[in-house]
């Protein structure tokens, strides 16, 4: 999945955390996950994505701080909440 550049599971009523998957592949330009019920905090491994411009994960159920390493990320569109 290397060549894999927008995912979207998005209404999906998925659970459980985020795991720290997703510096495997570091070419995702989108990650669109909102209105989901996951949970836990943000892995690590999104702020080393430097394709990834798109990362809407509102409506779920996050907790914890962002780190500062979010700024690392050429991020232009961020939604969560």
């Amino acid at each position: 999945m290397q060549n894999l550049r927008e995912v979207f599971v998005e209404f999906n009523k998925l659970r459980g955390t985020l795991e720290d998957e997703f510096s495997s592949n570091s070419n995702i330009a989108g990650l669109h996950m909102m209105m989901n019920k996951i949970s836990g905090s943000l892995p690590g491994s999104l702020y080393k994505l430097q394709a990834l411009r798109i990362l809407n994960l509102e409506s779920n159920h996050f907790e914890g701080t962002i780190s500062p390493l979010v700024n690392n990320v050429p991020l232009q569109h961020l939604r969560i909440g």
